[in-house]
């Protein structure tokens, strides 16, 4: 109960704020400065993407149901428009069935 708590504290007054702003922001995105910012803000998000990929990368296991993973999941992702949730639970189940078969459960090295 308490984990449930905290969560829905973190999360609550974010959610609130997005989705206050969501409906003011109809009404502004064709001023010119708002549009700007907003690529602004494209490119930052852009880095912090990239920035959390290249971590994952460089912390994640290597082999070759990894690199298998991360192309087909990114083409299924870019060029299938599957969505990213999908995506995430498959490689999710190919991961864990990867290391049962392996009879290793809890590390894939």
């Amino acid at each position: 109960m308490g984990a449930l708590c905290a969560t829905t504290g973190v999360v609550l007054p974010s959610f609130i704020i997005i989705t206050m702003i969501s409906y003011f922001i109809e009404a502004f995105k064709e001023i010119r400065v708002v549009r700007y910012a907003f690529f602004g803000i494209r490119a930052g998000v852009l880095s912090l993407i990239l920035k959390a990929l290249i971590s994952m990368f460089m912390q994640s296991t290597k082999n070759v149901l990894a690199y298998i993973l991360m192309f087909v999941s990114a083409a299924a992702v870019i060029f299938f428009d599957v969505n990213a949730i999908i995506v995430i639970v498959v490689c999710a189940l190919a991961g864990i069935t990867y290391a049962e078969i392996r009879g290793r459960g809890n590390d894939m090295d």
